[in-house]
């Protein structure tokens, strides 16, 4: 199956070109508000972090989301922040009650890291 840019990949998947174009639309469009949300998904975690770091002097506080087999994820792009940033961040867990394909009850992790800036006055 191909992707939207011609690529080949698995059937219902995209190309992680595609999937950063879109990462990187999805920054662009809350540009002029205070608090910029990113959900974690199939993005590569250096690739979203480099997204977000793009955005990061846009922005009040930054807040990543992820559910499931994508909350590793989610603290692999915090570590790479960090390594950049100087940021104060608090994580919230909970659970979430999805419904699956035949309709039973499915409870799903998931995950909220809020990143704030700390100002700095030289």
């Amino acid at each position: 199956m191909k992707c939207e840019c011609g690529r080949y990949v698995p059937k219902g998947n995209r190309c992680n070109s595609c999937l950063e174009k879109d990462m990187r639309k999805a920054v662009g469009d809350q540009t002029g508000s205070e608090k910029l949300t990113v959900p974690i998904g199939n993005l590569l975690a250096k690739e979203t972090a480099d997204a977000i770091g793009q955005a990061y002097d846009n922005f009040a506080s930054i807040e990543l989301k992820a559910r499931g087999r994508h909350i590793s994820r989610a603290v692999d792009v915090l570590e790479i922040l960090k390594r950049n940033h100087n940021f104060k961040y608090e994580v919230t867990s909970g659970t979430a009650e999805l419904t699956s394909y035949e309709g039973s009850p499915i409870r799903v992790s998931e995950i909220t890291v809020t990143i704030t800036k700390i100002l700095t006055y030289v």
